[in-house]
């Protein structure tokens, strides 16, 4: 059975629900759907395209493919989410080099590969300047990413106390 995708078609794909982490996309393509006695396969190839998107703490605009090898659950991922929001000095504390102390754009980066079962994530942040996104170089990107998604607020701007409760709060 040759599937083909050419208008509005939609999955919902559960990454882990504890976290709600998931994938929605709006998807065209081709997939090719085989039984042969008890074993099913799914083979081909999907995009998303506009208003996918991908929850990871926030959500993130999703563009990317889908590549179906055999298992219709478990697909290889190739998807890039970006979430866009506005950081906010804290009253009080000390400006951070490369930060302007007005509001700023950030732009944190994700890009999901491995399998549904095994996602591999990988972080990016870049801070508005001069009216172009520039890389955020100052600590460990991973963490400054994730923090920012959590608090609005770079790592290096948070007390060892709200780091903690932080993770807390989140859990």
């Amino acid at each position: 059975l040759v599937i083909e995708m050419q208008g509005p078609t939609q999955m919902r794909l559960v990454v882990n629900p504890m976290t709600n982490e998931e994938l929605f996309a709006v998807m065209r393509g081709r997939l090719a759907f085989e039984k042969n006695g008890p074993l099913a396969r799914l083979n081909g190839q999907v995009e998303g395209t506009n208003r996918s998107y991908y929850n990871y703490f926030k959500r993130f605009e999703a563009t990317g493919k889908l590549l179906f090898t055999g298992s219709a659950l478990n697909p290889e991922l190739d998807i890039i989410g970006k979430y866009e929001s506005i950081h906010r000095s804290v009253q009080g504390s000390q400006p951070i080099e490369g930060l302007d102390s007005t509001d700023q754009k950030v732009l944190v980066s994700l890009a999901i590969t491995g399998t549904r079962d095994e996602p591999k994530l990988k972080f990016g942040v870049q801070v508005e300047k001069n009216g172009k996104y520039e890389p955020w170089t100052l600590g460990d990107e991973e963490s400054n990413a994730i923090t920012f998604l959590l608090s609005g607020q770079f790592r290096d701007e948070l007390t060892a106390a709200r780091r903690s409760s932080l993770i807390t709060e989140n859990l």
